[in-house]
């Protein structure tokens, strides 16, 4: 719940908030959009071709269609924590928007290095932000704090695949989590802006609900770090500042 996590903001106590993070492998930024930013980048999502062919399921690189997106992730506040807590100068690597309709199934427990492959992993950093309320009803995610330092964990095949709503890859595995690290379920507002760490282990809740849960994840590294650019995914480090150049954007065919 909301009364676990840190109740620190890195705009009051940075070197407390930036400590906290290290040592759990996350940190949640209270109201960091406001309800309007929310619901543009909601509309947003109304343009993005898995909205208007009926599929919803997660848009990768959004940004990509629609600069909206883009701008999000290039917010001079978020860059400024970023920065921080990988220690240096900080690229973009990828975007994710997830509709989260009703009866959308959640993903099982993984890390994001597991994907990625960033070297070093204390490079890579994702960001999750709650477009709207969420809590245990409509799917939101939790995580297990500390498990960071374990380093890559093992994983076990899942047989089933994803299914509706939910991105391909969702349940091709399960990250293996040792039993001594607990569960925290993140239920928070809209608006709140969730740093996870590469390695920390987290997963979401299928939506039994009646209402979305519209997220939005962006991927950040430290400028230069290797990664895995990833057949579909196709990762590249993205500029966060200075103009925006046409091969950031790509005219989406429909």
């Amino acid at each position: 719940m909301t009364d676990k996590l840190a109740n620190v903001s890195f705009f009051s106590n940075e070197e407390q908030a930036v400590a906290a993070f290290h040592a759990t492998g996350l940190h949640a930024e209270f109201d960091f959009f406001t309800p309007h930013e929310c619901n543009m980048f909601i509309e947003a999502s109304h343009t993005l071709q898995n909205a208007k062919n009926g599929e919803f399921r997660p848009t990768l690189n959004p940004h990509t269609e629609s600069e909206v997106f883009l701008q999000a992730m290039r917010d001079k506040k978020l860059i400024t924590i970023i920065e921080k807590l990988l220690g240096g100068k900080a690229s973009g690597l990828q975007t994710q928007y997830f509709f989260g309709l009703p009866g959308t199934q959640g993903f099982s427990i993984h890390q994001d290095n597991f994907f990625v492959e960033a070297q070093p992993a204390d490079y890579f950093i994702s960001t999750w932000l709650a477009l709207a309320d969420v809590d245990l009803g409509n799917g939101t995610i939790y995580a297990f704090p500390g498990a960071h330092k374990e380093g890559l964990l093992p994983v076990k095949k899942l047989e089933g695949g994803a299914k509706m709503g939910q991105d391909s890859n969702a349940h091709n595995e399960v990250c293996l989590v040792p039993d001594r690290y607990a569960r925290l379920d993140i239920c928070v507002p809209q608006g709140t802006l969730v740093f996870l760490h590469s390695l920390t282990p987290h997963g979401s809740y299928d939506n039994h609900s009646n209402r979305t849960r519209p997220v939005m994840l962006n991927n950040y590294i430290r400028q230069g770090t290797p990664f895995r650019s990833g057949r579909s995914a196709k990762r590249k480090e993205i500029p966060l500042e200075g103009p925006i150049v046409t091969s950031e954007m790509h005219a989406h065919v429909s």
